[in-house]
This record gives structure tokens, sequence and C-alpha cells, in this order.
């Protein structure tokens, strides 16, 4: 039997044996951020003041939370550059040092925010594009309050997309990663990498070529992550990243055989 054990401070997880935890114990030490903390009840205590002192293993990388997740003390808009500019430029460095275990919600939160906004100008500077031909198409008959409608509708339908992207995405990915062996940590840590990696769409806004750009950099991003927080090989990225190209692939080619055969 095992106890797990997160400290309330920095998150730190650990997993230890039941039998290395005396009953009496009420206290711990995070090796991570020093702060002591308490225990799940286990027995009476025989030393109210007694602490057990957690200690990280040799492997393990002291990780917590991104500079998003410290936005109470830094601030919002310094938090949000901090983070963008962490996965942009230093994803090895963000997420190597990223907890995996700290709550959905601020990386969700984050990835709705960024992916939205990056979808936002994306769809900007398609409609742009195509201005002269829906213009055409509608005959002259796009009022101001149909064109007020459509952005309030793009508003809301764009954060919900983001949402149901960001779940798939990290569903299939974390699914794909224990195939591998490589989802050593819970999905939590592969919603992370999604959610924050959802950074690189701000690289929509550069006219036109800015989607292609994010896109390219989210797969770049997506791979040195999930190497990272899941303290992982590259390779059995790739291989997770390959199966479904190799489905569909095979669903190909038996698509192909069964049509000549008949």
């Amino acid at each position: 039997m095992t106890i797990a054990i997160t400290c309330p401070h920095c998150n730190f997880f650990k997993e230890l044996p039941e039998d290395k935890v005396p009953a009496g114990v009420k206290w711990a030490r995070c090796p991570q951020c020093g702060k002591r903390f308490a225990l799940p009840t286990r027995g009476p205590a025989s030393d109210p003041d007694r602490s057990v002192i957690l200690k990280a293993p040799e492997t393990t990388r002291a990780r917590g939370p991104c500079a998003w997740e410290n936005r109470a003390q830094s601030g919002s808009w310094k938090a949000i550059y901090e983070t963008v500019k962490g996965v942009l430029f230093s994803p090895t460095d963000l997420f190597g040092k990223m907890t995996f275990q700290g709550g959905a919600k601020d990386p969700l939160m984050f990835g709705i925010l960024l992916g939205s906004l990056g979808a936002m100008f994306g769809s900007f500077w398609f409609i742009l594009m195509l201005w002269g031909r829906i213009l055409s198409l509608a005959e002259g008959r796009i009022d101001p309050f149909t064109m007020g409608v459509g952005f309030i509708l793009l508003m809301v339908f764009l954060p919900l997309y983001i949402t149901i992207k960001i779940f798939i995405i990290s569903g299939i990915m974390h699914l794909l990663l224990i195939i591998t062996g490589a989802g050593k940590h819970r999905f939590e840590a592969t919603l992370r990498v999604i959610s924050y990696s959802q950074a690189t769409q701000i690289w929509e806004v550069v006219p036109f070529v800015g989607g292609i750009v994010g896109n390219l950099w989210f797969l770049v991003v997506q791979i040195i992550g999930l190497r990272e927080i899941h303290e992982t090989s590259y390779w059995r990225i790739f291989v997770a990243l390959l199966i479904p190209f190799v489905f569909i692939l095979i669903l190909l080619v038996a698509v192909i055989i069964f049509f000549f055969a008949v």
C-alpha cells in the first residue's frame, strides 16, 4: 500500500510506502519548497511536532507552477507575457520545470484565452482575404447589424471550439502516449502541455502566413513539452504521433485492395 502526498504550497507530488510514514506523524516537509504541511490523519499522534522529511528521487526534477499560475503575485499581463515567451522561445525550460499535477483550471483557462485570440486573428485575415467575394455574393445586403451579430456569434463560438479542441487533442495524445509507454504521468500532464502550447497560435497576428507558422510551431512545442513533462524519450513521442498516420495508411490500403478485389 502506498500513500499519495501532495504539497499544498507548490504541488510537489510523491507516493510513499505506507510503512515509511509512521502512524503518529502528522506533518511532512516538502523537499521542493521546504514548507511544512499537515498529513492526512492516520492514527493517534504520539509526537504532534514530528515531521516526515520527503525526499525527491535523484531522477526527478524540482517542479513548480509556471508564471501564469503565479499571476496573483506578478500580475496577469506580466504572467501572460512570461508564459507566452517561455512557450515560444524556451519550451524545454518551461515544461521541464512545470509541475504535472496542480489542477487543470489554470492551464485550460490560458489555453482557451490564447487559442481564442489566435483563432480570432486567423478568422479576421481569412474573412478579409475573401471580403470581395463575400460582398459580391451578398449583393450589398450586409448591414452593420448583421455584421455585429456575426461578430458576437464568433466571439461565443471560438472559445467553445478551442475548449473542445484542447480536450480532444489531449485525450487522443494521452492514449497514444500510454500505448507507447511514454505516458508516465496522468492525463492532467498532457492537458497542461496542449493547453499551454496554444500560445503558439499568437503567430496568427501575422497576416496569412501566421496560421501556418503557428501550427508548425505548435507541433514542435507539443513534442518538446510532452517529452519534458512526461520525462520520456523523443522517439516514444514520435512513435505516438506516427500511430494515427500509420493507421490511416493501413485503412487506405485496405480500401484500395477492397475496391480492386470487387
